[in-house]
């Protein structure tokens, strides 16, 4: 998969609070339901609304896994958000700007680590600017 640049956080939490309202449940024929209500199509005989219907259905072949993929979204999307913003924001307190400078076996002196292949707070330096945190301001946060 191509580089697409960092990922964009406020659309993606905000395509998620539009979403139907979980819990999603995937059937067997690739359907994918939710208890409603919305402005979905109701499902009569299951008192449900769809959400989405996955897979060739006018051949015979829906998509179970697929269906299923796409109903754990709903919950794990914005559970994987509030995880990320979790760890940004620990790395961006963690995260020491000093410089690094290296010794000749590789070490980098500034932050006291192994950095074969890389300083870590080099990569959390790259990690923070990747995903839009201004970095002039982080420091160290004394106990």
């Amino acid at each position: 998969m191509p580089d697409e640049g960092p990922l964009d956080l406020e659309s993606i939490e905000a395509r998620a609070a539009a979403a139907s309202a979980a819990p999603w449940t995937a059937q067997p024929n690739g359907s994918i339901l939710h208890s409603g209500p919305s402005a979905s199509r109701v499902n009569v005989r299951l008192g449900t609304y769809v959400v989405a219907s996955v897979g060739a259905h006018d051949l015979g072949l829906p998509s179970p896994a697929d269906a299923a993929f796409i109903a754990a979204a709903r919950q794990d999307v914005p559970a994987l958000l509030d995880a990320l913003k979790e760890a940004l924001t620990l790395i961006d307190k963690l995260f020491d700007p000093d410089p690094c400078w290296f010794d000749r076996g590789g070490w980098c002196q500034a932050h006291g680590q192994d950095s074969r292949p890389f300083c870590p707070d080099a990569r959390a330096k790259e990690f923070l600017i990747q995903h839009g945190r201004n970095i002039s301001s982080s420091a160290r946060q004394e106990p």
